[in-house]
């Protein structure tokens, strides 16, 4: 297992951005403040995408706008998710404890990070859902098409096809 610091040294990392309480305002003013945190490097298409329950299946919440974000920068990502992230959700008027599966101003969560494998329980990379929840892999493969999964090789788009068949675009920035 290997540490997710990137000790000073600029590293991508991808962070995933959703939003189904006016994602309209809460998805541009994310991705304008994640740009303001770091280089931004590439913005995926957001795509319109049914809540989740906690049983995996559709919960008739209202439908999210999901996007991935990628960013070089050097912080660490276990801060990055456990901090930043955190102050960005709260400024969006999230507030946390909440039930998991509540509607959201923004949920924004660290999903990979370049050359970084954790078993962190604060911050698991890859994120594991990235396999059973096609929408994050969607917008990682909108930014770039060659991931591979760290502890196989194999190619993420072989590892979830069903990722090309995700939600209908509702915001391309």
């Amino acid at each position: 297992m290997s540490e997710p610091s990137t000790a000073g040294k600029p590293s991508r990392v991808f962070v995933s951005v959703g939003s189904n309480v006016l994602p309209e305002v809460h998805v541009p003013r994310a991705v304008a403040r994640l740009a303001d945190l770091a280089t931004l490097v590439g913005v995926s298409p957001f795509y319109l995408t049914a809540a989740i329950g906690p049983d995996g299946a559709a919960s008739g919440e209202a439908d999210f706008w999901n996007g991935v974000v990628a960013l070089h920068t050097s912080e660490d990502p276990v801060a990055l998710h456990t901090q930043t992230l955190r102050e960005l959700e709260e400024a969006a008027g999230r507030t946390r404890p909440a039930p998991p599966y509540d509607p959201r101003t923004l949920d924004l969560d660290v999903i990979w990070a370049d050359h970084a494998v954790s078993h962190d329980p604060r911050l698991e990379l890859p994120d594991p859902h990235i396999l059973t929840r096609p929408f994050l892999a969607r917008g990682l493969l909108d930014l770039d098409p060659s991931l591979c999964w760290p502890a196989t090789g194999a190619r993420l788009a072989d590892l979830v096809p069903q990722a090309a068949h995700v939600g209908r675009v509702v915001w391309q920035p």
